[in-house]
């Protein structure tokens, strides 16, 4: 572990909590997982400000749900990035969508932002284009005129493409791997191919085949990843007590898609999502990065956690379109 920094800076982190407890590990656990819940909660409020009316079930999405209240209460990496997304989401709603010009939020976004990137970069990378869309199609919808939108939208995202192109080169050497396309895919291809040996592993994995480390490759495996990384493991994949719950959680995920789309219609689902810039933001993140952990893990035990930081947003988005049909329906 002493040579993995991302271990060594999850260490260092907890290493004054540890001391202040005097090496309880109970008492440690309990302010961990109050630092794990500051994110949450933030990013419970934001929802809640943005949705008013359905803060009950936001609360099943964001506090209640069983990966997310297990993944987010002890002393783990997992504890700190959710917190640290959550922060993120919170500071960049405030700054950037509500033009809340002040320090105390890029101060937010900068140390939330240092954790996941030296914790798990991939996060980061995942979570960062779906913020400049969040932004574009916000942008986009505070025009009135048709016409207007039409000249302005590839100013715009010229604008946002170059902002990104930027921020992606001052970050890159920070995230390792993750910085640069041709290294991730190629780690992406070790991984995958690492945590499908039974011998190291067991038989508790999934294969989605091999694939180059190219472009062309990855995308060709782009429908069975993140059919993956947002819904498996399946219940009849279930090999002990810990899968099949967490199968049980992707069975009510496929349940209540369906439920969605079967009562709004498949065209109004998606017109419904794009009328929405935070729904489009939620849902580019999930795409993204379920396509990157369904293409990566291969294990299922691996996958589960892996795949927690997505949930929250899945679900609200569903919620949310659910609610919208209860209300074309009065």
């Amino acid at each position: 572990m002493w040579r993995d920094p991302n271990s060594v800076f999850v260490a260092r982190f907890y290493t004054p909590f540890m001391i202040f407890s005097h090496n309880s590990y109970i008492l440690s656990s309990i302010i961990a997982g109050l630092i794990g819940f500051t994110g949450i909660w933030k990013l419970y409020k934001t929802l809640c400000k943005i949705y008013p009316g359905i803060e009950k079930q936001l609360a099943i999405a964001v506090l209640y749900f069983p990966s997310l209240i297990y993944w987010s209460s002890g002393i783990l990496k997992d504890t700190l990035t959710i917190s640290a997304i959550g922060w993120i989401i919170y500071a960049f709603y405030e700054f950037f969508i509500l033009k809340s010009f002040k320090l105390k939020y890029v101060l937010y976004l900068f140390i939330a932002s240092t954790v996941i990137i030296q914790i798990k970069a991939y996060i980061f990378a995942a979570l960062l284009p779906g913020l400049f869309i969040w932004v574009f199609f916000r942008q986009i919808k505070t025009i009135k005129s048709q016409v207007l939108k039409i000249l302005i939208a590839p100013i715009i995202l010229l604008v946002l493409v170059f902002a990104f192109s930027f921020l992606m080169n001052k970050v890159s050497k920070s995230m390792g791997d993750y910085g640069d396309l041709d290294s991730s895919l190629k780690r992406a291809q070790i991984i995958q191919q690492d945590l499908i040996r039974s011998e190291q592993y067991g038989e508790n994995y999934y294969d989605i085949g091999e694939f180059d480390a190219t472009p062309t490759g990855i995308l060709s495996k782009a429908p069975i990843a993140i059919l993956s990384g947002v819904f498996r493991p399946f219940i009849w994949e279930a090999s002990n007590p810990f899968i099949l719950l967490a199968g049980l959680e992707s069975l009510f995920l496929m349940i209540f898609l369906a439920y969605c789309i079967y009562k709004v219609g498949v065209l109004k689902f998606f017109v419904n999502v794009f009328k929405d810039p935070l729904l489009v933001f939620s849902f580019s993140f999930v795409i993204i990065f379920g396509f990157g952990v369904g293409l990566a893990t291969a294990n299922f035990g691996a996958l589960v956690r892996y795949k927690f930081p997505l949930l929250p947003f899945f679900v609200t988005s569903l919620f949310v379109l659910s609610k919208e049909f209860k209300s074309s329906e009065k």
